[in-house]
């Protein structure tokens, strides 16, 4: 190793260092002691010496001198020091990356554009085929040729130059144009090249190339008929043919593996062909080699427009310099900027392309290409390339490369991402989140950096630094066996499994129907049925008895619309190409042909396993138990499917299972232990050791054995998740044990692995070792912080499980930050997220969770979501044994609140009485009961532990009042309008004795029903009831109750807003002073609403309408949405025909709506106006008629 010494101050110390392949070691300390080592792996050699090289340099300018290289044996030696105590060492210097020095990426070696004396690279021979296929191709296109050649407005040098060529007589002119004229997209790239290297030689091919950019060939063409064509030299002299640049990039290559001889008679040749801008560019495309040419078409850059010229003369460049010639202006057109140009520009220029590249990044077409040139910006040691990054860190496509270069460049993080922390830019607020996040992940860095850094950055940074107060680490021996010695860092023994030595008998498929279902899918109507209600099927049927499969989903409706015995035999053929709307035109065959028609379905959800793994759900067969198995070990998008399934069916899928579990070992047996798992986790192991009793002992001894090995290691998967590098237990909030104490490093990383490990509906059993051990409120917050620094880091789908622990660990708190984000995700493009965020929400399942479950299911804009969301509530209320309805009364919590609707905030040394009026707006009161105007701050006085969780307290009761309050009033505003009816006991306990709710129901009229007999009531302030004379009513048991809609009061209406006007009550939705409308005599007996036909309405007004119950339309042609839509019940809508209609993502494209038709419908679509009259206005209630009509009235008025 070279060793350098600094002595002075008293102290003398040393320094050595050396490069062995890509390691650079380091040894340092006080001379006389043996100091200590540090090594660091770089990678390449190539690397190492170049760090090597600026580490000495840096040595070198604090004073320090080379002294005589030291071998092994010339190391200090503690041994031969004189006796006494030793000095210790000098305290570790952190060794600081080498931020600076570029080495090529070896990707980026692979696809570089090659010149001469540049990065090596393997050059394809000529191809043996070339010269053939231009041959093939001269004879194809021959009379296409000729054309050419005769044609009054051809160019004569270049005809002639054709002519010359076709008889024998070579010229790079003619090859050119008979090129021009023959190339075709099916041909390799650059086979015409390769044929006139092979042919006449490297010289002639390469001077054909700057030909062939000369010229151009036109024609105009209808169909196979060409019209109006000639050829001739290109005009101006800064565009040409896109097809050019494979020819360029062919002959490039080939001209860089040339040998010298011919390498300057290519240059000779070139020489001569230097007269204009494009023919300069294209030149030194070819031999960026000759510098002097490269740099003076680079001086000629702001006269090419063309994105290809553009990208091959930056491809031509040499130096930095030459860059300014461009203006900034990096515009390269579609699908322009590509890997080999960032490369082919690295390797000319050097790294200082971060601008031209951020460029780039601007321009890209889609995420793919966005993430690759954020991924070349992290290679680029620059601070120009990490500004890039930084000032795009807003863009979750930019955002994760973002924080790859900080952990790259750790230092020159620091310092820019504190400028922009420390700015007033908007994006100071990100950057200090990012940046605070990386202090804390690199703290022996920062503190060594702290010195070279601006003075402002480094008192943010400090301040960061010191402000890390954690709690102190417990020992190892107080943490649970799993987060010290995880079984995935044993050694697996991979046992044999035993397999049965007969296979069991496997039952009989069948079907089993959950209530209504069968019927339910009876009814199911394919967009495509329409149109074939009147349909001649001999031709299908014919087709049919002669063994012809079938192979359009569309004329599997025959299965629905013949006769069941006719056309029951040919279900096996049912064999579609394709599978659009495959649910709704299969689920009919599925009901009337149950088990006959099982092979179809399996087929189908095969092919599509997340859409149509819904058609097996009925279904019980060993074909479809293997099926669903192996779904849920290998398929991720269809494991709730599967999921799904296993419940349904419960222990009666157990003999379907059992044969796959005791077969041979492989991935099925693997699939059917996994789902006996499942079964045996939701059932117990007896219960299904008991259902796979029928298959004999040895087999149930087969299960038995697979369900008692240790759930931590049986579970574990062949392949181990790789935890992301965003996932840095030092950012994110610490987990506490129970006993005291917070998990080490080490363990925070196990317990990263043990959610990494477990999937929705599936946790990894550890994470029940950290639920015992671990403080909830810890691993909530712990939980969030995972999910907070995902989504900084794109969300990258691998680590999705971040997004999927929160319903296993999250509290309330992550449900209120958790909602908000649910609701945004689909018009961030994220749908997907959204629905896993609901199932999130259902797996917390508090009353807070499915509070904003139900309030998402209720009001959100984007209608997949919504969907998804009623869904959800309605799983969780088929399991509880209600209705959703149901379910969303029953989903107003208390929030621990008084019959009065108050509780008390206690501060230790002060309490308050916080309550809520009739509008629910929250007041407090002192300890005097005098009203004060908000809960004040915690003083010094009070508890300071207790005071700012109350505070904290009320703070979340308040947001979560505000949720309720606007989700209660849509939800009663829509049962008045619905005439939904409640029990005189859920009446009374669900709303008036519920401390919230009754301030809303005192507030409305209300219907009680005995037997048909109708008397109005409302709810006085103590809780008893009224009728309009004030006199008390009583609530019968026997009494159903609803809300009044004005059209049920009749002449009682006065008197009710009279009485409501004398107590000033004020309602919180119009009920008493609704507006009220009636159908006309021909609107009744019709299906049309003819006299909103026509209106022309703001689409920002129309969309309005969602808000009270209307609905989009699906989109067409086009991503248009052609129809508005009102639905009644389950056949009934009222739809709105718009014209031009709604455009999908820019919803005022095509301006304002006009109302080509309204009318009631059986389903949605286009109107036609031979639309049969099959749903008359006579069947729609007074009160839904009169909402519709006042909707309607409002959205056309001018």
């Amino acid at each position: 190793m070279q060793r350098w010494e600094l002595a002075g101050d008293g102290s003398a110390k040393f320094w050595e260092a050396a490069a062995d392949g890509a390691t650079v070691t380091v040894r340092y300390g006080r001379v006389g002691s043996r100091g200590r080592t540090q090594s660091k792996e770089l990678e390449s050699a190539e690397a190492a010496e170049a760090y090597l090289a600026k580490a000495v340099a840096e040595k070198e300018r604090k004073g320090y001198t080379a002294v005589a290289a030291l071998g092994a044996s010339d190391a200090p030696d503690e041994a031969g020091a004189e006796p006494g105590p030793q000095a210790d060492p000098e305290p570790a210097e952190p060794l600081l990356p080498d931020e600076d020095t570029f080495v090529m990426p070896p990707a980026w070696r692979r696809m570089v554009h090659p010149r001469r004396g540049g990065i090596s690279r393997s050059v394809p021979q000529l191809r043996a085929d070339a010269q053939r296929l231009w041959d093939e191709r001269l004879k194809e296109q021959q009379d296409w040729i000729e054309q050419m050649l005769t044609a009054e407005r051809s160019e004569p040098e270049i005809v002639d130059a054709m002519r010359a060529h076709l008889k024998g007589s070579p010229s790079p002119l003619g090859a050119a144009a008979i090129a021009s004229l023959t190339l075709h997209y099916q041909l390799p790239d650059g086979i015409f090249v390769d044929a006139w290297a092979s042919t006449h030689g490297l010289v002639f091919a390469a001077r054909a190339v700057v030909d062939f950019f000369d010229i151009e060939a036109y024609w105009k063409q209808y169909g196979s008929q060409r019209e109006d064509w000639w050829i001739r030299y290109r005009s101006g002299t800064t565009t040409a043919d896109h097809r050019a640049r494979d020819f360029a990039d062919r002959i490039r290559a080939l001209v860089s593996a040339a040998d010298d001889d011919t390498y300057r008679q290519v240059v000779d040749v070139l020489a001569k062909c230097r007269d204009t801008t494009r023919r300069r560019l294209v030149v030194s495309y070819v031999v960026p080699s000759e510098l002097d040419w490269a740099a003076e078409a680079a001086a000629e850059a702001d006269q090419v427009a063309q994105g290809d010229l553009r990208s091959m003369l930056l491809c031509s460049l040499n130096s930095p310099e030459q860059l300014a010639h461009f203006n900034g202006e990096f515009e390269f057109g579609w699908n322009g900027w590509t890997m080999a140009l960032v490369a082919t520009l690295a390797e000319g220029v050097g790294p200082g392309i971060g601008t031209v590249v951020g460029a780039g990044l601007d321009q890209a077409y889609g995420a793919d290409k966005q993430r690759a040139l954020a991924a070349a910006l992290v290679e680029l040691p620059t601070d120009e390339a990490f500004q890039v990054l930084l000032d795009r860190a807003g863009d979750k496509n930019v955002r994760p490369y973002l924080m790859e270069a900080m952990r790259r460049y750790p230092v020159r993080a620091l310092r820019l991402m504190g400028a922009a922390a420390t700015g007033t830019g908007e994006r100071a607020p990100l950057a200090g989140q990012l940046l605070t996040a990386h202090i804390l992940a690199h703290p022996d860095v920062t503190t060594a950096a702290l010195p070279q850094l601006p003075s402002a950055v480094a008192e943010f940074v400090e301040a960061r630094l010191s402000a890390s107060a954690r709690v102190e680490e417990a020992p190892v021996e107080a943490l649970p066996a799993l987060l010290v010695s995880p079984p995935w860092e044993k050694r697996r023994k991979a046992a044999k499994p035993r397999v049965a030595g007969e296979a069991p008998a496997v039952p009989g498929p069948r079907v089993a129907w959950l209530p209504e279902e069968r019927e339910s899918w009876a009814e199911v109507t394919s967009p495509y049925g329409r149109y074939y209600l009147t349909h001649d099927w001999t031709r299908e049927l014919e087709s049919l008895r002669n063994g012809v499969p079938m192979g359009d989903l569309r004329d599997a409706l025959l299965f629905v619309l013949r006769p069941e015995d006719e056309v029951r035999p040919f279900l096996h053929l049912c064999e579609p190409d394709d599978y659009w709307y495959g649910g709704s035109v299969l689920k009919p065959i599925a009901a009337r042909f149950e088990t006959d028609a099982l092979a179809l379905m399996v087929r189908a959800a095969t092919r599509h396993p997340a859409d149509l793994g819904v058609l097996i759900m009925p279904f019980l067969s060993a074909e479809v138990a293997a099926l669903v198995a192996g779904w849920l070990v290998r398929l991720k998008s269809a494991d709730a499917t599967a999921r799904a399934w296993l419940k349904r069916h419960g222990l009666a899928a157990v003999p379907y299972l059992v044969p796959g579990a005791v077969g041979r070992a492989g991935v099925a047996r693997q699939a059917a232990e996994q789902a006996l798992r499942v079964l045996a986790d939701a059932h117990g192991a007896d219960a299904v050791l008991a259902a796979s009793a029928a298959a004999g002992p040895e087999c149930a001894d087969i299960v038995a054995e697979a369900l008692s090995a240790d759930p931590l290691e049986s579970t574990l998967p062949a392949r181990m998740p790789a935890v992301g590098a965003w996932a840095e237990p030092a950012l994110l909030p610490q987990i506490l044990l129970k006993e005291g104490g917070a998990l080490p490093t080490h363990a925070v990383r196990h317990v990263l692995t043990v959610l990494a490990l477990s999937k929705p509906g599936e946790f990894y059993p550890g994470l029940a070792v950290l639920t015992k051990h671990c403080t909830a409120q810890s691993l909530s917050a712990f939980a969030w912080g995972v999910f907070e620094h995902w989504r900084l880091a794109g969300m990258p789908a691998k680590d999705s499980w971040a997004l999927h622990a929160l319903g296993r660990l999250g509290d309330d708190e992550v449900v209120r930050r958790l909602t908000p984000v649910i609701r945004a995700w689909p018009g961030e493009n994220a749908h997907h997220r959204a629905v896993e965020g609901l199932n999130v929400l259902a797996a917390i399942g508090t009353d807070v969770a499915l509070m904003h479950l139900h309030g998402i299911a209720q009001r959100v804009p984007f209608k997949a979501l919504k969907t998804r969301a009623q869904e959800k509530i309605a799983e969780v209320a088929e399991g509880l044994g209600l209705t959703a309805e149901q379910l969303g009364d029953r989903l107003v919590p208390d929030f621990g609140l008084d019959a009065d609707g108050s509780t008390v905030i206690d501060y230790g040394t002060r309490r308050f009485t916080v309550g809520f009026d009739e509008q629910l707006r929250p007041y407090v009161l002192d300890s005097d009961g005098k009203r004060r105007k908000a809960l004040p701050a915690p003083a010094a006085k009070d508890d300071p532990e207790l005071a700012p969780a109350e505070r904290k307290r009320f703070a979340a009761l308040k947001k979560d009042v505000r949720t309720v309050a606007a989700d209660q009033v849509r939800r009663l505003e829509a049962a008045m309008v619905t005439q939904r009816s409640w029990t005189a006991g859920e009446f009374q306990d669900l709303f008036v004795a519920h401390p919230l709710l009754w301030h809303l129901v005192r507030r409305l009229v209300w219907l009680r029903d005995i037997d048909g007999e109708v008397t109005a009531f409302r709810v006085a302030e103590d809780r008893t009831f009224a009728d309009v004379e004030d006199d008390e009513l009583t609530l019968p048991e026997q009494a159903g109750v609803r809300l009044a809609h004005p059209l049920h009061l009749g002449e009682e209406l006065g008197a009710w807003s009279e009485l409501f006007a004398d107590y000033e009550i004020l309602q919180p939705f119009p009920q008493l002073g609704r507006a009220v409308h009636a159908l006309t005599e021909d609107e009744a007996r019709g299906n049309r609403l003819t006299r909103f036909e026509g209106a022309t309405v703001p689409v920002g007004k129309l969309l309005g309408l969602t808000k009270r119950g209307w609905e989009r339309g699906e989109p067409q042609d086009a991503g248009v949405e052609n129809w508005f839509l009102r639905r009644l019940d389950e056949k009934r809508y009222l739809v709105i025909d718009l014209d031009p209609g709604i455009a999908v993502g820019a919803v005022d494209m095509l301006g304002d709506q006009t109302f080509r038709a309204v009318w009631l419908s059986e389903a949605p679509h286009n109107f036609w106006r031979h639309t049969d009259n099959t749903a008359p206005f006579s069947g729609i209630g007074p009160v839904i008629a009169s909402e519709l009509l006042a909707d309607l009235t409002e959205v056309t008025a001018k």
